[in-house]
């Protein structure tokens, strides 16, 4: 497994291997799989490598091959979303609200505008050359810093 994500509520979301999301709550000590990879036969599901999900219940896991999932219902269930980068390794994603929406792997970046139904790719900065595995919001209005590859750190604004 590859990402952790506690909401508030206490619910325990665990996503990886085989686009497998788990998840706990304190009320059942168990785990479910929520997700599972589900591919034609003899393909392999893409690993996912992040998890971002808000206090609404909605949010996303990002992944291989540009897999981007999005849930309503604090990761109960999961839909794939269309992604212009389809052979992208997305490593993470962040929610600066609900309608704007960033993932960011290597050599590439995409937002979306629209809660996550519809992705663009940024044409910005060096994200077209380099890795970045990591993206954080400032604050609930400023700008995001992504980290990556060589030191690496940038501002999306």
């Amino acid at each position: 497994m590859f990402a952790v994500q506690i909401l508030p509520n206490g619910d325990i979301l665990i996503a990886g291997e085989l686009a497998y999301i788990l998840k706990t709550s304190p009320h059942q000590p168990d785990w479910a799989l929520v997700h599972g990879g589900t591919r034609a036969p003899g393909a392999i599901a893409p690993t996912l490598h992040d998890i971002a999900i808000g206090r609404d219940g909605s949010g996303f896991a990002v992944g291989q091959e540009g897999v981007i999932l999005k849930t309503i219902d604090g990761g109960n269930s999961w839909r794939q979303k269309p992604t212009p980068s389809s052979g992208a390794n997305l490593l993470a994603v962040e929610r600066r609200d609900a309608e704007w929406v960033f993932a960011l792997g290597m050599r590439t970046a995409l937002y979306s505008r629209d809660g996550g139904e519809s992705w663009q790719a940024l044409q910005a900065l060096d994200v077209g050359l380099n890795w970045y595995s990591d993206i954080e919001s400032v604050s609930a209005d400023g700008p995001l810093l992504a980290v990556g590859h060589s030191g690496r750190v940038i501002r999306i604004q």
